[in-house]
């Protein structure tokens, strides 16, 4: 039962019907009333050629809309009831309350109310609804250009109050109205004045006391039921900030010129855009840590553009999301703006730089050697935007929206962000909230001064001795680490690659990843949101330690670059950590002084901005994890040391824990070299001796070997080992493995021998998945059935040599038969992950496996000897506007020809767009941008924009 002050509970459906200009259905306890909005242009005749526009309202109740029987309607009676006559004026004057006639130029708005259910307070529902439905409308108006001025000035709603059993109470219902001594409906503006108290003592009189107590029972109803416009869909105003024209933002991405310095002429390009990757490789060995790709340089880009300028009071803001790097921005010859760190999103307010027609947007970015330990991409190679805003807008960077608590029942929301008016505060609560999360990202809308914004609801709990809990739910992070490019495009930010990647990694079970070692692209954390992917958002690679360019220019931007990133990244709810770093100089020192002191700053400044979510940062070193920088974030960040988990929870129990860089397995998809060596683990005898070895056996010229059981650094080690200490160690927090994909640069450890591009990958650079992937598949999505067999079984001259075959599943049992003749059936021992069979001798023909759960058969996979290639097979997966089409070399059995390369070259048809060709091979040194390339181990993959089949395939060389 509601208490006196208390309002009914209030739902708001917004675009209930399909074709009204505005439209609402509120519900309003038992009272339902549908609200539409009908745009008319012309007014009624006392108002023709004065310029000025009408707000009207119709009322009706349906006949069955109360417990009374059937009502019969107006049109039968040939007149209007009076009660409904008087009602509909009610409406029409409130809501006119709200406009500017003149603003509204001469066009009529009529609000239909029609009332579906009815217990009391359909006035009320009606005037209130109205509003939402009138806004609607005048929304589609701005958008359409039909209106240059938001004519709504105000808002209006309404509700009732009484006196009851000689209490004054909120809101009646039709038992409350039809028994009170006093009956009051309040209709008010949103900045607290009154439009119209309607009101009569149905008993007896009331007194001033009564009077005074209704209005402040009215009033405080009635903020509430404001605060409950943002809730219609989350798309409304807040209650005390004034209506106006929306925001219009601009991407620039065509009609940029671009030329290199040394270079004469400019010549056309698409933004975002990275010269590196159009020039194609240098020469082996030329700067393999960043792949070969003449990314050192100084480039000049240049836009003209006409209009962008805001209304009268308004602000024009620039944003570039990513120019790498030292970039220097002019408009119309005027220096307004650049930053030295190349991830570094900048907005800048270009208002007074602007001309109304003929301004030149000119960029400048310069990369100078080794200023990276891989790939940096080199110029404006993110987004560039254009943001119009009216006098009323929401300042860059100030908007913070967040979840206070969670219940099943409701959410409670604040939000706070700067405008030309002061600082606004608030709080709202949603009703039946949709919680985000991976499994389902739900989002939703708000919309202040006709700017749009997402936020997501979910809680996040941390807890160092329990672990990981999202929406009161435990997990653990099921991560891997990303680096900033997208593989045969380069640095240049595409969101439907991005998408690519993300859905293949979710597919395998990852639902988080790490943003190693810089901020990303802001429209990389959109997909995040969208998608259901946790991340780890991370700020630098270095402070002051030198392990590049950005340690020189530390000292006077990283306070405002952490600032900015921040504040541009903290309303995206998969965002779940900020990460100040990785494998810092600082924590390498033997006094940690220093390193505690900047991790403190660091801390400090991102608390003051949301202390909603912990600071991490990466660390190799194992002194760091007692010497006193562990207690300088709320959650350390090990870089493989899995061997020390159990020992960090019990001597800091009061700090998180999780792996930020684990296993850095390397293998190249297809390749497999015998004998089979395992990277040696950190304790186990000759440490040196053994690596050498394995170095040795497991490297040939620049490819890995695919059998998922060597890293080249002291710390690596194969993934089960992860596995393993995240299974015995339940409060840590998860792992984030090193790499989800191949990146350019870091081929590491093949940099001598020919590599250009990393090999950590659990997909290679094309997007095609090594066998790692099905080992993690098994692990991260136990509950699918899945069996994958590795090696390959094609391998001439090899006949009754020891092949070891290893298989990945989610079973618990696995039998393995080389042409019908089982191998042994295993049982999966504890913190065991792969089944083994080390002695199998090659004869050409069958392999299989077939696995078992609790009993029952799970999974089967087969592997065959393949013949001579007979065909080339595609395949198409398409993410939004690019379509992914793999090429596979095949014999006349439908079996992958992992032995026999072939050179495949294409012409595409008008319509289509051949954006990149890759294999996966990181020692190619093709052009990712040709029309033609060569398989590698059977398999191409080609990027086109437009439809697929325009893609033609001309012919294969062997």
């Amino acid at each position: 039962m509601k208490k006196n002050n208390e309002l009914r509970n209030i739902k708001i459906v917004k675009n209930f019907t399909k074709h009204a200009a505005g439209s609402v259905l509120i519900k309003w306890g038992d009272t339902w009333v549908l609200c539409t909005a009908s745009v008319e242009e012309k007014v009624p005749p006392f108002l023709r050629d004065t310029g000025r526009g009408w707000v009207t309202a119709e009322y009706s109740m349906l006949p069955s809309s109360t417990g009374g029987g059937r009502k019969e309607r107006d049109i039968k009676k040939l007149k209007m009831d009076a009660r409904s006559s008087e009602i509909q004026r009610l409406i029409g004057r409130s809501l006119r309350a709200a406009v500017d006639m003149e603003k509204l130029g001469e066009r009529q708005i009529v609000i239909d109310c029609d009332v579906l259910q009815a217990d009391g307070g359909t006035r009320c529902a009606s005037i209130t609804g109205g509003m939402i439905a009138l806004e609607i409308a005048v929304s589609k108006l701005l958008k359409s250009g039909a209106l240059k001025e938001n004519p709504i000035v105000r808002r209006v709603a309404a509700v009732s109050v009484g006196v009851c059993e000689g209490k004054v109470t909120l809101d009646l219902d039709y038992a409350h109205d039809s028994t009170a001594e006093v009956d009051l409906n309040v209709v008010m503006t949103d900045d607290g004045r009154f439009v119209e108290i309607q009101g009569c003592a149905e008993h007896k009189p009331f007194t001033e006391k009564h009077m005074a107590q209704m209005l402040k029972f009215a009033k405080s109803g009635l903020k509430k039921i404001f605060a409950k416009f943002c809730l219609a869909g989350a798309a409304f105003l807040f209650a005390t900030l004034p209506v106006c024209a929306a925001v219009v933002e601009h991407t620039l991405s065509d009609g940029w010129l671009f030329r290199l310095e040394g270079e004469a002429e400019m010549r056309e390009v698409r933004v975002p855009h990275d010269w590196a990757v159009d020039k194609g490789f240098l020469k082996q060995g030329a700067c393999p840590a960043q792949g070969d790709l003449p990314f050192v340089g100084k480039g000049y880009y240049k836009r003209s553009f006409d209009g962008f300028l805001p209304p009268e009071g308004g602000r024009t803001y620039l944003t570039l999301d990513g120019v790498q790097c030292r970039s220097v921005v002019k408009l119309n010859g005027k220096v307004v703006g650049g930053r030295p760190f190349g991830y570094a999103s900048e907005t800048i307010d270009v208002t007074d730089a602007m001309k109304k027609n003929g301004n030149i947007l000119e960029v400048e970015a310069e990369n100078v050697p080794a200023s990276s330990r891989w790939y940096p991409g080199s110029g404006i190679f993110r987004d560039v935007t254009v943001r119009v805003c009216p006098k009323d807008h929401v300042k860059p960077g100030t908007l913070f929206i967040r979840t206070l608590d969670v219940s099943e029942e409701a959410a409670s929301v604040a939000v706070s962000f700067e405008w030309n008016g002061g600082v606004s505060n608030w709080t709202f609560k949603v009703e039946n909230p949709r919680l985000w999360s991976p499994e389902n990202p739900a989002l939703y809308e708000l919309e202040i001064f006709g700017e749009k914004f997402r936020y997501g609801i979910r809680t996040l709990l941390f807890d160092p001795a329990r672990g990981f809990f999202l929406n009161g739910v435990y997990r653990q992070m099921r991560g891997v680490c990303m680096h900033h490019d997208l593989g045969p495009i380069g640095a240049a930010f595409d969101k439907d690659f991005a998408r690519r990647q993300l859905a293949l990694l979710k597919e395998m079970g990852c639902d988080a990843i790490r943003t190693s070692h810089n901020p990303p692209a802001a429209a990389l954390l959109d997909l995040c949101d969208e998608m259901g992917v946790m991340v780890m958002d991370e700020a630098f690679d270095m402070w002051e330690g030198w392990k590049g360019d950005y340690s020189v220019f530390w000292k006077d931007h990283h306070a405002r670059d952490l600032s900015n990133f921040i504040r541009r990244d903290r309303n995206h709810p998969s965002i779940v950590m900020w990460s100040i770093g990785n494998e810092l100089i600082e924590h390498a020192a033997k006094d940690p002084t220093r390193a505690i002191a900047i991790a403190r700053e660091l801390d400090g400044i991102i608390k003051s901005l949301d202390s909603t979510r912990p600071v991490t940062f990466g660390c190799y070193r194992q002194d760091a994890m007692w010497n006193g920088c562990q207690n300088t974030v709320d959650v350390f960040g090990a870089n493989y040391l899995p061997f020390k988990y159990a020992e960090f929870s019990k001597r800091n129990p009061k700090v998180g824990l999780i792996g930020t860089e684990t296993s850095s397995c390397v293998s190249s998809r297809g390749e497999y070299f015998f004998p089979v060596v395992a990277s040696p683990i950190n304790g186990e005898g000759d440490l040196k001796r053994r690596r050498d070895e394995g170095r040795e056996k497991m490297i040939r010229g620049a490819q890995m070997s695919g059998y998922d059981l060597w890293g080249p650094h002291p710390n690596d080690y194969p993934p089960d080992v992860e596995f393993e200490h995240q299974e015995r160690n339940p409060q840590v927090y998860g792992e984030f493995v090193w790499t989800g994909f191949d990146y350019i640069g870091e081929p590491d450890p093949c940099a001598a021998t020919g590599g250009r591009s990393s090999y950590f990958g659990i997909f290679d650079l094309a997007g095609l998945p090594k066998d790692r992937y099905w080992l993690y598949k098994a692990q991260w999505r136990s509950n699918v059935p899945s069996a994958h067999i590795l090696p390959h079984w094609t391998w001439p001259g090899r006949e009754g040599e020891v092949t070891p075959v290893h298989v990945y599943t989610s079973g618990d049992e696995a039998e393995l038969f080389v042409n019908g003749v089982s191998q042994g059936r295993k049982k999966r021992g504890a913190y065991q992950y792969r089944f083994q069979w080390d002695n199998v001798r090659y004869q050409p023909g069958e392999l299989c496996v077939k696995t078992w759960r609790k009993g029952k058969i799970w999974a089967t996979d087969t592997v065959k000897t393949a013949q001579k290639v007979a065909k080339v097979e595609r395949t198409v997966r398409v993410f939004g506007r690019i379509s992914f089409v793999t090429f596979a070399l095949k014999d006349a059995n439908g079996t992958l020809c992992p032995n026999e390369d072939r050179t495949l070259s294409f012409s595409v048809r008008e319509g289509t767009r051949l954006v990149s060709l890759c294999n996966g091979d990181a020692a190619s040194r093709e052009d990712f941008k040709g029309k033609a390339m060569r398989t590698f181990h059977g398999l191409l993959v080609a990027a086109v924009e437009g439809p697929a089949d325009g893609l033609l395939l001309k012919g294969e060389a062997r």
